[in-house]
């Protein structure tokens, strides 16, 4: 067995491996786990796919091909660390007080280290297996999930009956998450001189107009989902303009929609095409455009799901409580993966907390790392029982 020491330096090693996305630079990662990997007589593949960039698949072979395989999953890319909120060196993984600090401490290194360190024990023990185990390494999960896309085109997922996600899930097992849908809305006028506003077009004042439909008038046509509650929609960006004196030709305003699983993304955006056509009365020169971003779907595994079953189950033996929540407001690799496998089951399990992701003095729980090993170890089996 790899003694606890030993993952906690592990996880300590991939906490400094600075993969903030952009760029990524997930290769020094994947190295790390690689290596790791091959100690332990693990066969790998590092798939560098861009300078930088790549993704790390690790494989336990089972006895046969009757089962599909069972993949553990997680990402390796972590999002900007700011600067001068943090306490401490956000890449030092500074080990204080049972807890472990650093970028991507509970988002998700810590998950993703631990799925590494129960497949190793698992191939220490020896315990035959009917099907695969996968462990999947992903890049770019926090921009646009370039990795785990990846891995589809390339059908790593040919034969993968479920996935366990190590996104920060506080012990929890959620068998659901949300989707996103993040639009550009662009109006567009005519510039000229500030001092003589009335010979222009001004954006701005379009996107005002817009801006107040959405929020005052636009709605869900949808019953909130019993795991996920309703859909969201928050205005995170607005700009414009090039100076203060001259009149702007130009505004763009960017929202973040999350969304559930009876939603159809196309339906919304006509939804919001047609609250902003409703302007025209007022204002016949409305000239807009909308642009989608990124597209996510919703995942909802069922809950008499082999895996959503054995993996609640355990969570229940495990901390001798049930999980608190069937759904989370975030998105995960899950979405390209179900996009392609729709009959994919899929659960998230993490030993880190989703209230602090993203946020300075990001850290997770040593004892709560250790246990999420014991938790991987076992639900393989406890599948493939």
């Amino acid at each position: 067995m790899v003694p606890k020491d030993e993952a906690v330096s592990l996880l300590q090693r991939i906490l400094q491996a600075d993969t903030t996305n952009p760029p990524g630079n997930e290769l020094e990662a994947a190295q790390i786990l690689d290596d790791f990997f091959r100690t332990h007589g693990i066969e790998t593949e590092v798939d560098e796919f861009l300078s930088g960039r790549a993704n790390l698949l690790a494989r336990l072979p089972g006895e046969g091909r009757d089962w599909p395989s069972l993949m553990l999953c997680g990402h390796m890319d972590v999002v900007p660390a700011g600067g001068s909120a943090w306490d401490a060196d956000p890449f030092a993984a500074e080990l204080r007080d049972g807890k472990i600090y650093g970028r991507g401490a509970s988002d998700m290194k810590s998950g993703l280290v631990a799925m590494a360190v129960a497949l190793a024990n698992l191939k220490q023990e020896g315990t035959p297996l009917p099907g695969d185990v996968l462990f999947a390494a992903t890049a770019g999960e926090e921009v646009d999930c370039r990795g785990a896309r990846r891995f589809v085109e390339r059908g790593v997922f040919e034969g993968v009956g479920a996935v366990v996600i190590a996104e920060p899930t506080r012990g929890d097992v959620i068998p659901a998450h949300k989707g996103a849908l993040w639009v550009e809305i662009t109006t567009r006028g005519k510039s000229a001189h500030g001092s003589a506003p009335e010979a222009g077009t001004n954006a701005i004042k379009h996107m005002h107009h817009v801006l107040g439909e959405l929020l005052q008038n636009f709605r869900f046509e949808v019953d909130p989902d019993p795991a996920l509650g309703a859909p969201t929609l928050s205005v995170d960006r607005i700009d414009g303009g090039v100076a203060v004196n001259v009149v702007p030709d130009e505004c763009r305003l960017q929202i973040d929609i999350r969304t559930v699983p009876a939603q159809e993304h196309g339906e919304l955006l006509q939804d919001i095409e047609q609250r902003i056509d409703s302007l025209r009365d007022d204002l016949p020169d409305l000239n807009y455009e909308i642009e989608v971003m990124q597209e996510r779907l919703a995942v909802n595994t069922p809950e008499d799901e082999r895996i959503a079953q054995v993996a609640e189950g355990l969570r229940e033996e495990t901390y001798d409580s049930p999980s608190s929540r069937a759904g989370a407001s975030y998105y995960t690799d899950a979405s390209v993966l179900v996009e392609s496998y729709p009959d994919l089951g899929v659960v998230l399990y993490g030993p880190g907390d989703d209230r602090l992701a993203h946020q300075p003095n990001e850290c997770v729980e040593i004892e709560s790392f250790a246990r999420s090993i014991g938790f991987y170890e076992q639900i393989v089996p406890r599948y493939f029982g």
